[in-house]
Formats: structure tokens, sequence, C-alpha cells
């Protein structure tokens, strides 16, 4: 059983990756070097791998990323979606998901203590949804099956 509060740390995110087979899905105010970096790394081994993040000037200065973070991730096979004001924040990798509380660099470089809370599982197919909506009826049809799959669980 996963622990349901964590901290994800830089480290923390880096080993997730690492072990990232299909999906990887980082939504946050903005993203650091580092991170874009270790996410561009594994861009061709990870099938698919979304990044939602809030570019404006306001985040930068604010401490929650850099242009050079989005610059690499621009030249990886990442696909980038810009949602203004967005505070926010989820990891899912593969069939793993996270709601996570970054803070501001120009308070502290890395996360000290727990800063994320486990999604369960129909929660982590609820954001999916609702970030990255079914593109075609097959995979709407897919993802109303895990729905009820996990709703039917919930019963048992």
């Amino acid at each position: 059983m996963k622990d349901i509060i964590v901290n994800l740390c830089r480290e923390k995110i880096a080993d997730i990756l690492e072990t990232t087979s299909n999906l990887f899905y980082y939504c946050s105010p903005n993203i650091h070097p580092e991170m874009a970096e270790k996410i561009a790394s594994m861009a061709n081994s990870i099938k698919d791998i979304k990044i939602i993040i809030d570019p404006s000037e306001n985040s930068f200065r604010n401490g929650y990323g850099d242009i050079k973070a989005i610059d690499k991730l621009r030249d990886s096979s990442a696909q980038i979606f810009e949602i203004a004001n967005n505070m926010v924040s989820f990891i899912i990798a593969d069939e793993t998901g996270y709601f996570f509380f970054p803070e501001s660099r120009m308070f502290t470089e890395d996360a000290k203590g727990n800063n994320a809370v486990l999604m369960d599982n129909l929660m982590l197919q609820q954001i999916k949804n609702y970030f990255f909506p079914p593109i075609n009826h097959l995979e709407k049809s897919e993802r109303t099956n895990e729905i009820l799959y996990y709703l039917n669980k919930l019963k048992d």
C-alpha cells in the first residue's frame, strides 16, 4: 500500500519518472529547469507526457519557474499546455497520482516536508478527464470503463 501523504521533492519526482513507462502528467503553476531537464530526458521512453503550466510573467516573478525550463521542454516530445492563473498542482505517473503543493523558490529550493496527497483511482480518472478530455469515441469509452471499474470497486 502506498503512503497517503508524502514528500515530493525533486529526487522523488525523478525516481517516479525513472519508473514510468506509459504516461506522465505534470501540472503546476510553472516548472524549474531541473524538472524540465529530467522530463525532457525521459520523453522518448514514456509514451504520453503532458505538462500544464502558467508561463506568465507573474508565475516567473513569484518563483514558480524559469523560462529556460520551458525552452528545454519545447525541444523534447513532451506536450505543453498553458492555463492562465493555474494554481492546481498534480503529478500522474502511469496509475499513480498525487496532488502536490509546490513552494516558490523564493522560500525554499526544494520541499523539506510532506507536500503531496495520494489520489485514489477514481479521482485520478476524473482529473485526467477534466484536464485532458478524451479526443475520440474510443478513448471516451475506455475512460468511461475505467471509471465504472473503480466505482464498482468502491461497492465491494
